[in-house]
């Protein structure tokens, strides 16, 4: 038992007294040196923190006004003077495990992390005790080790708030990382949000779409090698904006790294493009209902950045297609990464993708029947009819449109190619053998797949 002995005058009768300063100063030394002895134990297990050999470093900055949680996204943010790490509840509280002071440019230094602790959250204080944003760790701490948080700002916070909501208290690094993949957006559109459970409920839709039609298709990889994909790339996007990067350049990175390290450990491009197609379509018609205009746009272009970065590798790995028609795919492509990247808003986006699409079948049908000279007059007619039916049929978008959950879209997307395969092979068929020949067919296939795996985007 720890006392503390405070000597003071002694009165006529020979009893000890203090007045209230002194009083007062002594109860704060005894209820100092409590708080000493108390923070020696973990809040969680009761054991002491851990020593330098197993404890870890996290290192990041609070970034200024407007920047954010709820009060900075309001306007009424206060500067940040303390932050916290530890593992998130599912009402937001967090269990902590080390606290820092935030230096006067905004950035921190929290030591004594415990070692092997994944899915952390630091939260930043004002004097006040308000919370002013908070930040998901993705990376797993480890002894020694200085890892790089993000900036906290309006877009971490979000994402954080999203994560929890979402998955529940004490979330994987791999449940951050895919929040990320969906519906990270910047400070600005951040700043605009809504309701949090309602964004959450937006996420999960996509998500599901995505991962439901992966498995239909085929085209999935193991959960052990997609886990590592997000959790190393929303690793590696954390310290490059704690180095100063764009919150805006480092998630197209983001996305369009993932989607690469996916296909390279064996998931099948033309099947992941129509799986963010499917992603795309579910999140861009629920943020659409919730009115969410700014983070409609950058989160249905996260999807939309994977499914162009899909469509593409299909393109480019489809040796043997009909002549003209990935000229065709790689040129039409083009014009819609133009269109994602540069739209000021959904609705543009939207628009300007329905105009490529509107010329598309008569772009496939002119450029393969250009490839096709000398056919015999009495059979030029079929040809195209036929080329016309399987340029139609391509079209995903009018496919998913109006489909209301994942497994809707999943069951719509087989019959669609099931739908398409048939009718390339029927217009293959109608050509002269020699030129049949010359075509591979499953290439030729799997470019149609690509040309047509987009989105229904709302107007």
């Amino acid at each position: 038992m720890y006392t503390l002995d405070i000597m003071t005058p002694m009165d006529q009768d020979g009893r000890r007294t203090m007045d209230l300063a002194v009083f007062r100063r002594a109860a704060a030394s005894l209820l100092t040196f409590g708080l000493l002895v108390f923070a020696g134990c973990d809040s969680e297990s009761g054991v002491t923190p851990p020593s330098d050999e197993d404890s870890a470093v996290l290192v990041g900055s609070v970034e200024s006004a407007n920047s954010g949680s709820a009060q900075m996204m309001s306007g009424q943010a206060t500067e940040a003077t303390t932050v916290a790490a530890g593992t998130v509840n599912s009402d937001g509280s967090l269990d902590v495990v080390a606290t820092a002071e935030v230096s006067a440019d905004g950035t921190f230094r929290i030591e004594g992390v415990p070692a092997n602790r994944s899915g952390l959250v630091v939260r930043a204080e004002s004097d006040a005790g308000a919370e002013v944003g908070r930040v998901f760790v993705h990376a797993t701490t480890q002894a020694e080790t200085e890892t790089a948080v993000a900036p906290i700002n309006a877009s971490t916070t979000l994402h954080a708030q999203v994560t929890v909501a979402a998955h529940g208290g004490s979330p994987s690094p791999e449940a951050g990382a895919e929040t990320a993949l969906f519906l990270k957006v910047s400070g600005d559109a951040a700043a605009g949000a809504g309701s949090v459970s309602a964004l959450a409920d937006a996420y999960v839709e996509a998500r599901s779409a995505f991962h439901t039609t992966v498995e239909s298709e085929g085209a999935a990889i193991d959960a052990g090698s997609w886990t590592e994909i997000l959790v190393s790339a929303a690793t590696d996007t954390d310290a490059r904006l704690h180095a100063g990067a764009s919150v805006e350049s480092e998630q197209r990175a983001f996305v369009e790294g993932v989607v690469d390290a996916a296909l390279e450990a064996g998931a099948r491009a033309d099947g992941m493009a129509v799986a963010f197609a499917a992603a795309a379509t579910r999140l861009d018609a629920m943020l659409e209902a919730q009115g969410e205009g700014a983070i409609r746009l950058e989160g249905t272009r996260n999807a939309l950045r994977a499914n162009v970065r899909a469509r593409s590798a299909a393109i480019a790995e489809a040796e043997g297609a009909a002549g003209g028609l990935t000229d065709t795919g790689i040129q039409t492509l083009a014009q819609v990464e133009a269109a994602v990247e540069g739209s000021a808003s959904a609705g543009e986006m939207a628009s300007a993708l329905a105009d490529i699409r509107a010329g598309l079948v008569a772009q496939i049908t002119g450029s393969l029947l250009g490839n096709l000279p000398g056919l015999p007059g009495e059979i030029v007619g079929e040809v195209e009819a036929q080329l016309e039916a399987a340029a139609e049929t391509s079209q995903l978008w009018v496919v998913l449109d109006g489909e209301a959950n994942a497994e809707a879209q999943a069951a719509a997307i087989a019959s669609w190619r099931s739908d398409l395969e048939s009718e390339v092979t029927a217009w293959v068929d109608t050509l002269p053998a020699e030129e049949a020949a010359e075509i591979d067919l499953d290439a030729t296939i799997q470019v149609f797949v690509a040309l047509g795996a987009g989105a229904s985007l709302s107007h």
